[in-house]
């Protein structure tokens, strides 16, 4: 009789269990194979000319339509951002001059030293920019720039921080007593910025009685130079109150002066003809000029 081994199917399963995981591994080995060749291929792609060209291309759709964008719906932004680099065209000479104008006006002896240059006069480049009626600050001293206003407004927080934290426990009535912290800066940036928005308001408001034909620029420039002697007034504090007060009647009837004989070449006796108010323009600009003077005494107070 025929009988079956009965260890005859307990040698042939492993023999079919090996198999698979021959099988499995290969598989595994040509997919992996297959994802790498894939990842060299986009590597190489994007190392290629063509992803350079694309790229290149996108950049320069998208940079298309940014401006494409830009000058529909902000048409003004290029022409006020032409007319803000006028104000930054300085040189070191021109620095010095207007500082010393600044500081000590009485320096200038002629009347017509006062008046702007035109633009033909100081070598203005009028292809080049909006504005072609006045020369560049740095070729007329006269001109109103906005570099040292800003500098000199940057100057005066630092230093008011910093003589501040000096004399914190200060008895003088100049010198702020509270403890020195960040929010002291904060607050006299917001202070300093209320009170030139007021002063820009309130000048062009009396300019626009008599006529005056000044730009806001203009005028935020011409208010901006009370910063200058501040940063000084600023610096007198560690001498005493006696002679920061005297310090600082100074550098604000210097601004006065200065903003009065500004104002006076400006704003001639014939745009005034069609005043719509019968106020006398020398009166107008006395005022506006003490307005510079009582500005910078209480900014120097506090």
């Amino acid at each position: 009789m025929y009988t079956q081994d009965p260890n005859q199917g307990q040698h042939q399963a492993p023999q079919y269990g090996n198999q698979g995981p021959q099988n499995g591994g290969d598989m595994g080995q040509m997919g992996g194979g297959q994802q790498q060749q894939n990842q060299n291929q986009n590597q190489n792609f994007f190392k290629s000319e063509q992803a350079d060209m694309m790229m290149n291309y996108g950049l320069q759709q998208g940079g298309a339509i940014f401006k494409q964008q830009q000058e529909k719906y902000m048409p003004g932004i290029s022409g006020f951002w032409s007319s803000l680099k006028v104000y930054f065209a300085v040189n070191n000479q021109y620095v010095v001059k207007k500082l010393k104008m600044v500081l000590y006006p009485f320096g200038v002896k002629r009347a017509t030293d006062w008046g702007r240059k035109p633009a033909e006069d100081g070598g203005y480049d009028q292809s080049t920019d909006t504005r072609s009626k006045w020369a560049l600050p740095k070729d007329d001293t006269c001109a109103p720039d906005l570099y040292i206003p800003l500098m000199s407004f940057v100057t005066y927080i630092l230093l008011f921080g910093f003589i501040t934290g000096m004399h914190e426990d200060n008895e003088d009535p100049l010198i702020v007593s509270t403890q020195f912290s960040p929010d002291l800066l904060i607050q006299t940036v917001w202070r300093c910025m209320i009170v030139q928005l007021v002063e820009v308001a309130v000048i062009m408001l009396g300019l626009s009685t008599i006529n005056g034909s000044l730009s806001t620029l203009d005028v935020v420039s011409y208010t901006g130079y009370k910063y200058v002697g501040l940063c000084a007034g600023v610096c007198t504090r560690i001498f005493g109150s006696t002679i920061n007060t005297l310090f600082l009647l100074y550098t604000s009837g210097m601004l006065a002066y200065f903003f009065l004989k500004s104002m006076v070449a400006i704003v001639p006796p014939g745009d005034a003809s069609t005043a719509v108010t019968s106020m006398p323009r020398h009166w107008v600009l006395l005022g506006l000029s003490g307005i510079q003077f009582v500005v910078a005494v209480g900014l120097g107070w506090f």
